[in-house]
Order: C-alpha cells, then sequence, then structure tokens
C-alpha cells in the first residue's frame, strides 16, 4: 500500500532467450479493467513514475528479445491510497472575544495532514443552557459565518472529518 502521489519503481532482469532485451512497463487499474502503458519498448531496466489516481493497480513488465519473442513478468499488485503523510491536524485560534445581539462570527479553520477530502461541521454551545447547536452540518464549506442572536456566552467549535472518518475539533 502507498500513497496518492509517491512513486513507484519497477526494476526487471532477464536472462535466456536470444540477443539484447527491451522492456515495456504496463499498469493494469483493477477498478476499471483496463492496462495502460507507462513506458514504452526501451532497453530501461527500471521505470518510476508517480501514482495519480486511488485503488488496486497490477504491474507487469512485458520482456523481449531480439528475436520478438516475448514474456511477461510476475505481476505485482499495489494499492493506492488517498493517506497524506502525518495525522490530521487543523490550525486555529481560540480565545474570547466580546458581540452585541447580530454581532458576526466568522469561522475559517484550516486541516491538514489525514486523508483529505475534508467535510466541515460547525456547533455553537450555549454554556447557560449547556445546550449544542448544530450551526451547519458536514458539508464541504471551509468557513462559516453566522450572526449571534441571543445574549450569553457561546462556544464554538469546528469538527472536522476526513475521507476516512477521523474527526478532529478546533480549539
Amino acid at each position: 500500500t502507498v500513497d496518492l502521489g509517491e512513486n513507484v519503481k519497477l526494476d526487471v532482469s532477464a536472462t535466456g532467450g536470444s540477443g539484447s532485451y527491451t522492456y515495456q512497463y504496463l499498469i493494469k487499474n483493477v477498478s476499471t479493467g483496463k492496462t495502460y502503458v507507462l513506458k514504452n519498448y526501451s532497453t530501461a531496466k527500471s521505470f518510476t513514475g508517480p501514482l495519480t489516481s486511488m485503488g488496486n493497480k497490477i504491474f507487469t513488465v512485458n520482456v523481449k528479445d531480439s528475436t520478438g519473442a516475448v514474456v511477461a513478468s510476475n505481476s505485482v499488485t499495489v494499492t493506492v491510497s488517498n493517506v497524506l503523510k502525518g495525522s490530521l491536524t487543523v490550525n486555529d485560534k481560540s480565545g474570547t472575544i466580546s458581540l452585541g445581539v447580530g454581532g458576526e462570527v466568522v469561522l475559517k479553520p484550516t486541516a491538514k495532514g489525514g486523508a483529505g477530502g475534508y467535510t466541515y461541521q460547525y456547533v455553537m454551545k450555549n454554556m447557560s443552557t449547556g445546550k449544542e447547536l448544530i450551526l451547519k452540518d458536514y458539508g464541504k464549506d471551509s468557513e462559516y459565518t453566522g450572526k449571534i442572536s441571543s445574549l450569553g456566552v457561546k462556544v464554538f467549535t469546528v469538527n472536522i472529518k476526513d475521507a476516512e472518518g477521523t474527526i478532529i475539533a478546533t480549539n
């Protein structure tokens, strides 16, 4: 299993046959069933390139000798995931501000790491009642703007969920 965008390196060596060898590097996308040529026949004994889509991929190398005889290598299956290196983290500010009724609150969290594909849930807790209110449920909006509608102390947090379901809450 490798991360999306990482490089895969294929090395090959051949024996037997006749004369010199050329190598063709192939990738099969298991979900579509389609096979693509990564590098057509050449004398290159290795291929390095990035994995640009998620899912299971099968790599094979065709080796051709000088008589035109072709033999396929053993295949290697690689699972490409959308996991970014590092854990899911959030950059945010915490603190206290004073606003009057009708004052505007803007929440703009920034997430990084995790599995990408972030969705955001905006929550307000009314400290006088202890009740939490979901201002906006999980969606792709990375910013929320709202107005204060009543007196009292309110605590705002943002829950950020990545593509694998990992959730982190802001301060």
